[in-house]
């Protein structure tokens, strides 16, 4: 079991006490989780939490700077009042119109150290990107997978905008 803390905005006292006290009048007990040592099939105990989103914060800024410096993700600087004009304009099809994607790194990392408020946004393939498209998506402009619950899914790039990974306080969406 996992603990989806990551929305401070939305957050209830003891709302953990009550989830764990839900399942357990349902019988649903979880093989790992919060206060849950998990156990592997020889019988040894084995830990992969922290179970807690909000625990895991040093991972999520980990990878977050690894797809930034792979140039996979990029820091967005865009103001909530600008970010609501765009909305409200309805100008872009898709939301985001990826101003700050054109930032040089110098520029971005300058910002960044100097303390400028910004999220990390993943970079969606431009039409033009035809390599990284390539490589990542063989059937074209579509990426396709197989999710276990839902089965065979494809996304057309082309309906995606550049989705924030990690909000300005840190904590990933």
């Amino acid at each position: 079991m996992r603990i989806e803390d990551t929305d401070k905005s939305r957050e209830v006292p003891n709302s953990i006490e009550e989830i764990i006290g839900m399942l357990e009048w349902c019988h649903i007990i979880p093989d790992e989780g919060p206060g849950i040592e998990a156990q592997t099939k020889d019988g040894s105990s084995r830990d992969v939490g922290p179970y807690i989103q909000s625990q895991r914060l040093h991972l999520y800024r980990k990878y977050c700077q690894q797809l930034v410096d792979s140039g996979a993700a990029y820091p967005c600087f865009c103001s909530k009042h600008r970010l609501a004009e765009l909305k409200e304009s309805g100008s872009q099809k898709k939301g985001y119109d990826g101003k700050c994607s054109h930032l040089s790194k110098e520029e971005a990392r300058r910002r960044c150290e100097s303390g400028e408020p910004h999220t990390i946004r993943m970079r969606i393939p431009q039409k033009n990107s035809h390599s990284l498209v390539q490589s990542l998506c063989p059937h074209g402009r579509k990426v396709e997978f197989h999710d276990e619950l839902r089965g065979n899914i494809s996304v057309d790039l082309d309906q995606l905008d550049d989705q924030i990974l990690l909000k300005q306080d840190g904590y990933p969406t």
